[in-house]
C-alpha cells in the first residue's frame, strides 16, 4: 500500500534487473495508472529507478483507495516502443478533510483552527489563573465531507495529544464540535506560561493524517510572583486560632498585620 507518508518520503518505480538484449542508449518511460511519468529517461544501469512525482501519484478528481497499474516502455531509435508486463499496486491517498495545494504535506492550511475557551476566565484563546481548576473547552468547525469513524486528535503545546473527537454519521461541514475530555487545569499548568502556546489537531481516516494550523493561546496561568501570606501580630486562641478579646495585644483598637518581605 502506497500512502501519503510514502509520497512525502519519495515513491520510485524501477526496472529491477537487466532485461534481454539491453543496449546502451536505451530509454525508459514509466506508465503510472495510464499516465506517462516523465519523458524518456536514459538507462544508466540496473536496477534503474525513476521518481514518481505527486502530480502523477495523485489521480485527477475524487480520491479513493484503489489499485493502480504500473508498467514501462523501452524506447530505442528505429524500433517501436517495447512495453513491459504490468503490475498492480494498492494506493490510498484519501484524507479526513479537504485536500490542499501543498499536498502531500501534513500541514493542511484549509482545516479550521481550534478555539480555546477558558471555563474559569471566560476568555477565548487566553487562559489565566481562573482556569486552573475548571480547565478549558476546545472547539473546532468540521472540514468538508466528514465521514463517521474519522478522528481529530488535539495536541497541546509540548504536552502532546490530550483529547479527541470521533466524527459521527450525522456530522456535517462547518459543524462546531468539542474535543473531549476538556483540557484539565493540571495540563494547562504543566504546559506552563506561554504567550503563544501552539494548539492544533491531527485528522486521521486510519490511513493518512493531516495537521491543522496552530492556534496561538496566551497562557498566563501561573502567577509571576508567589507572595507569602500576611500574619496577625496578636496571639491566636483556640484550636481554630481565633482572634478574641483575650488576644495580646488587645484587638479593641484594631488588628495589626505583618506583611513579610518577599524577594
Amino acid at each position: 500500500l502506497i500512502d501519503r507518508a510514502d509520497a512525502r518520503a519519495t515513491v520510485e518505480a524501477g526496472i529491477p534487473s537487466e532485461y534481454d538484449d539491453f543496449a546502451p542508449g536505451d530509454n525508459v518511460v514509466f506508465i503510472w495508472d495510464g499516465r506517462q511519468v516523465l519523458p524518456p529517461q536514459p538507462i544508466t544501469g540496473f536496477p534503474f529507478w525513476v521518481n514518481i512525482p505527486w502530480s502523477i501519484l495523485r489521480p485527477p478528481g475524487t480520491l479513493a483507495r484503489e489499485q493502480v497499474r504500473v508498467s514501462y516502455e523501452i524506447h530505442r531509435p528505429g524500433i517501436t516502443p517495447v512495453p513491459s508486463p504490468s503490475e498492480l499496486f494498492w494506493v490510498d491517498l484519501t484524507i479526513a478533510g479537504q485536500d490542499h495545494a501543498n499536498a502531500p504535506a501534513r500541514l493542511n492550511g484549509t482545516l479550521s483552527r481550534v478555539d480555546v475557551f477558558g471555563l474559569g476566565s471566560g476568555l477565548h484563546n487566553e487562559l489565566d489563573n481562573r482556569d486552573e481548576v475548571l480547565g478549558a473547552q476546545v472547539w473546532v468547525q468540521l472540514y468538508l465531507d466528514p465521514q463517521a469513524g474519522e478522528r481529530l486528535t488535539l495536541h497541546w503545546g509540548a504536552m502532546g495529544a490530550v483529547a479527541h473527537y470521533d466524527v459521527q454519521a450525522t456530522d456535517v461541514f462547518n459543524q462546531p464540535v468539542r474535543f473531549l475530555p476538556d483540557v484539565p487545569g493540571s495540563v494547562i499548568v504543566a504546559g506552563g506560561n506561554d504567550p503563544e502556546l501552539p494548539v492544533f489537531y491531527v485528522t486521521s481516516n486510519g490511513v493518512n493524517e493531516q495537521d491543522s494550523s496552530n492556534t496561538l493561546v496566551n497562557v498566563h496561568i501561573e502567577p509571576l510572583i508567589v507572595l507569602t501570606p500576611p500574619t496577625a501580630e496578636h496571639t491566636l486562641l483556640g484550636g481554630a486560632k481565633y482572634l478574641t478579646c483575650d488576644s495580646i495585644p488587645s484587638i479593641c483598637r484594631g488588628v495589626i498585620w505583618s506583611v513579610p518581605p518577599d524577594e
